[in-house]
């Protein structure tokens, strides 16, 4: 994200500059390949692990995962396709208790201003499917714009040049630790295998500070006697606003393995990061309503977001796993 040079605090709808008609600008994706590669993150040569439990606890030594996270901005990649209902949000993660964070994680421009009057807040939607902000219709025949357009349109400057900060952006407790992104078929003891690895980070960065940046990652791990893919898959991921290295794409390896005798033996992929529930949230100021007063308010929105490990450069890591024949 640029660094703001003339903050906003998220005002919408028909000010007295006339900033909507700006704000309503569209603002295009770019997808650039991240810079530089290394090598794959694979465990530890000759280590062959009996359960999830073990693997998980070798992941948080090697790609350690913060217990809650916050995105600034609006979380590109990683939500979750799936329904998200409040009810399961708030047995783990308590609205209240969000909005606490967001102001001691996303800073005061979600701050509701002392001289403007406060309606329907906090506005707690009912899923993640419950995201249209009635307060900005885009039509006579439309119910109003989505979070995600809203975020994006609190991210465009009405004044070319200068960087605004939008009052949008996700904050979450951890609920799942580096989910599988998929497997090779099992083999019998004594095998001896040679497998190809790589994978591909594509970023996903706009150009306005509406959004996060987030990306998209393929991986793939394949034998290379047969030409066979065992794995192959992708997921995408945000950064969260703790985030020190970035994933970068790995180059081609190749490793050797052998079976451990009396054993099934196969490759797991985990993704380094983790599944975060909590809420997109979002400011509002209405400074020139239909009913030409003045209001603002909080909304919270259910969600799922797959959040990268803040430390860690490598994407996957490549786990050898067996089970007794």
């Amino acid at each position: 994200m640029r660094t703001p040079t003339k903050p906003s605090t998220g005002i919408s709808g028909r000010t007295r500059t006339r900033r909507a008609a700006t704000a309503l600008a569209t603002a295009g994706l770019t997808v650039a390949s991240l810079i530089g590669t290394h090598s794959p993150a694979f465990a530890a040569d000759g280590v062959w692990y009996d359960n999830d439990a073990q693997v998980d606890a070798m992941l948080a030594r090697t790609a350690p995962l913060n217990s809650s996270e916050a995105i600034m901005g609006y979380p590109v990649s990683g939500l979750e396709t799936k329904l998200t209902q409040l009810a399961e949000v708030e047995s783990k993660y308590p609205h209240q208790k969000a909005l606490e964070d967001v102001q001691d994680k996303l800073g005061s421009v979600f701050n509701l201003d002392p001289d403007v009057a406060v309606k329907d807040s906090p506005d707690i939607r009912t899923s993640s499917q419950d995201d249209i902000e009635p307060w900005i219709p885009r039509g006579p025949f439309d119910n109003g714009m989505t979070a995600k357009e809203e975020c994006r349109r609190q991210g465009i400057s009405p004044v070319p040049g200068v960087a605004v900060e939008p009052a949008c952006g996700f904050v979450g407790v951890l609920e799942k630790s580096y989910p599988s992104n998929g497997a090779t078929a099992r083999v019998a003891g004594g095998s001896k295998l040679t497998f190809k690895q790589q994978a591909t980070v594509s970023k996903t960065e706009s150009d306005t500070t509406g959004w996060s940046v987030g990306g998209k990652v393929n991986a793939k791990i394949g034998k290379t006697d047969t030409g066979e893919i065992g794995v192959e898959g992708s997921f995408e991921y945000s950064q969260s606003t703790t985030t020190t290295n970035g994933f970068t794409s790995m180059r081609d390896e190749t490793v050797e393995t052998t079976v451990p005798g009396g054993h099934f033996g196969w490759i797991d992929e985990r993704v380094n990061g983790g599944w975060y529930i909590g809420y997109i949230v979002y400011k509002i100021t209405l400074m020139n309503g239909a009913d030409d007063a003045p209001k603002q308010k909080l909304v919270a929105i259910p969600a799922r977001v797959l959040i990268q490990s803040p430390t860690t450069l490598s994407p996957v890591t490549w786990a050898q796993r067996k089970v007794t024949a």
